[in-house]
């Protein structure tokens, strides 16, 4: 009794330790790449919606496009949201719960592979963890499977457990058809409609297959052996069963059609995850694929067609679509661990044939034991040191402030998002275009996407304004990590004005006075003068009156005709001028003037400085008209000076020194105190 005791504590133990390892892995490549999608935002904010409405519906509210077409959305992963939205309230960062929820859901996938196949691990009677060279084969390859799970915060993970559960079910009624462990199956069917729908059809996949062997008469024939067992009624009543509770969800057997909607969206936008897989982008697969094909070459050992059957399937699965080289880690994992004595004496084998100096091998048997500790806490010092940093660490796709402030004085209701941009789009609080929801959005619509995004072959200026007149944007949020071709194509066109860029994204808005006079100023924002070496404050404008740049000639012909106006003589890159314009169009609108005037009077003017002997020099002539207007306006301009020194040089000239808001009114010009004081 002790001794099963000791057996059961040390297993517990070692397949705590041996689950913590793909952790360490995960989350050192993290560090590099973060997580790979942005599923995690419109996750949460889906899961928000649904505890503040308190309810699940199909009328989707996150893309304005989806809203206006009416389109509906089946949320297959209701559940899962809310649970991501719970743990995105966490810390500081979204990326806290989103770390979290990683770690949890690999370290649960690995702790259930372990579990339920990790039964025939070097553990002696007593208790003691002896690994022979044959179970770090194992272990390595068990941990590259769990860790190809890659945690990222999405539904998936959840249902990758489910899978790894349904499939050891299935194996031992399969194995022992005395125990009724099948009509579990149902109830996770429940569990796996609500958490992750979409994906449910893999557990049927499961079912209709283990149907199939029950109806194949035993064989054996090379490597492949095949011993018929179960019941084909129970398979086909269990079947029944598992449909029928897939549909207890809030779309009941709607929620079928999910699996097909994605993967038709997903393959028009050409995602990386649907695509076929390729030595370039899958190179683990064919890893996998040469080890099965190794062992079963080069081995005697004959393995059974309910053991090879998921992996020949899975394999195929993912040679179309990479996106299913999760569900085939699981299986391959399994299908290791269910072997590793037939692997062990491989190993045998081959070691007598090379005869080892009987030296190494008593050093490796003695060192064997602490490999794992040593693996383990190596594995805990990275979790403790690289979680903490990661989770305060702001995922480098998340929108920064000034991008969000920016947003706010554009109040955008028709805004143009990518396919990886609209998530965070979500999460800022703005409704996305598209986002990376395939199955939410129509052909038509992915399609029109691919265009704006360059990513479509007969993507070119036609086919943009095309798009572009057929949806009528407010706003273009484009991500510099996505594609360069459509920055480069907007940064070209007159009617576009870039009101926000940075390292990532680039913010464009219809051109007109108003906006062109907000990004005079905004696009300045944090970044320094080049001549004064002074920082430009930040200024976020939303102006609500209608703008028009003038010249002087300009002026003088309204002063001439006797046209009233109010006139802004100003200089985004003056500071003074920069805390004055908020002001000036709250005046203005305050008082329902409907055009205000832009003059950027530093365009025209005389500019001075001092040589090197201090003498007064002209760098800037002043254009024509400037003196004329400076007599019209000379009551009310002040003398010009230069700084020099502790001492200022005044000239005998007048000029308008901005910032300088004057109202012109029945042939009189006065200065308007638009300022707090």
């Amino acid at each position: 009794m002790l001794n099963i005791q000791k057996y059961r504590i040390k297993k517990g133990l070692v397949t705590i330790c041996l689950a913590i390892l793909p952790i360490a892995i995960m989350l050192w490549k993290m560090q590099v790449a973060f997580i790979s999608d942005t599923d995690y935002y419109w996750h949460a904010a889906l899961g928000k919606n649904i505890l503040e409405t308190h309810s699940v519906t199909d009328v989707d509210q996150l893309s304005w496009i989806a809203e206006k077409q009416g389109l509906k959305y089946i949320n297959h992963s209701w559940l899962s949201d809310i649970l991501l939205y719970g743990l995105s309230t966490i810390g500081s960062t979204k990326m806290v719960g989103a770390v979290i929820y990683g770690i949890a859901t690999m370290f649960f996938l690995g702790i259930i592979i372990y579990s339920l196949w990790g039964y025939k691990l070097s553990i002696t009677d007593d208790g003691k963890f002896r690994p022979k060279f044959a179970d770090w084969i194992v272990i390595t390859v068990v941990t590259a499977c769990i860790y190809e799970t890659r945690g990222n915060p999405r539904p998936q993970q959840i249902s990758l457990i489910l899978f790894a559960i349904s499939y050891r079910i299935f194996q031992i009624t399969w194995n022992q058809p005395h125990r009724k462990l099948g009509w579990l199956l149902p109830i996770i069917s429940i569990a796996w409609a609500n958490l992750h729908g979409g994906t449910l059809p893999m557990l049927l996949g499961l079912n209709i297959m283990y149907l199939v062997l029950s109806l194949i008469p035993s064989f054996s024939s090379g490597k492949v052996t095949h011993k018929r067992k179960g019941s084909t009624a129970n398979y086909i009543a269990l079947l029944a069963a598992n449909v029928v509770a897939g549909c207890i969800n809030p779309y009941g057997v709607w929620l079928y059609s999910q699996f097909f909607k994605v993967d038709s969206g997903s393959s028009l936008l050409g995602v990386t995850e649907w695509q076929a897989s390729s030595m370039e982008n899958a190179p683990h697969l064919f890893i996998f694929i040469a080890i099965v094909v190794l062992l079963l070459v080069f081995t005697s050992w004959k393995v059974s067609l309910e053991q090879f059957l998921p992996l020949v399937g899975l394999t195929g699965m993912t040679l179309l679509h990479i996106r299913t080289i999760t569900w085939l880690s699981v299986v391959f994992a399994a299908f290791v661990l269910n072997n590793a004595s037939l692997l062990q004496t491989s190993v045998r084998t081959i070691a007598r044939k090379v005869e080892p100096p009987i030296a190494l091998r008593r050093i490796a048997n003695k060192l064997s034991p602490a490999v794992l500790p040593i693996c383990t806490i190596a594995a805990a010092l990275v979790i403790g040191i690289v979680a903490p940093n990661i989770a305060q660490t702001t995922f480098y796709r998340e929108f920064p402030d000034e991008l969000i402030k920016t947003l706010e004085t554009v109040n955008p209701k028709r805004m143009y998002t990518g396919y990886n941009v609209g998530g965070v789009a979500i999460d800022a609080g703005y409704q996305s275009f598209v986002d990376s929801r395939a199955d939410l959005f129509t052909e038509e619509i992915l399609t029109d996407f691919t265009v704006m995004s360059g990513t479509r072959l007969n993507s070119n200026a036609t086919a943009i304004n095309e798009v572009l007149d057929k949806y009528n944007f407010d706003a273009i949020l484009l991500a510099k990590y996505d594609r360069g071709l459509a920055i480069s194509y907007f940064d070209e066109r007159e009617d576009w004005t870039l009101l926000y860029t940075d390292g990532y994204y680039s913010l464009y808005v219809p051109t007109t006075g108003a906006n062109q006079f907000a990004a005079e100023y905004m696009r300045l924002n944090g970044q320094t003068n080049p001549e004064t070496d002074e920082i430009y404050k930040p200024v976020y404008l939303a102006p609500i009156c209608d703008i028009e740049y003038v010249a002087p000639s300009d002026i003088l012909e309204k002063i001439d005709t006797n046209s009233n106006g109010v006139f802004f003589f100003t200089d985004a890159s003056n500071n003074k001028c920069r805390e004055t314009a908020g002001n000036v169009l709250e005046w203005v609108e305050s008082n329902e003037i409907d055009t205000l005037y832009v003059c950027n009077i530093e365009d025209y003017r005389m500019r001075y400085s001092l040589d090197e002997g201090g003498n007064v020099v002209i760098t800037q002539n002043r254009a024509t008209w400037y003196d004329e207007l400076v007599a019209e306006l000379n009551p009310i301009l002040p003398a010009y000076t230069i700084e020099n020194g502790d001492e200022n040089t005044t000239l005998d000239v007048k000029t308008i020194e901005p910032p300088m808001l004057i109202q012109i009114s029945n042939d009189v010009a006065k200065t308007v105190p638009y300022g707090n004081e």
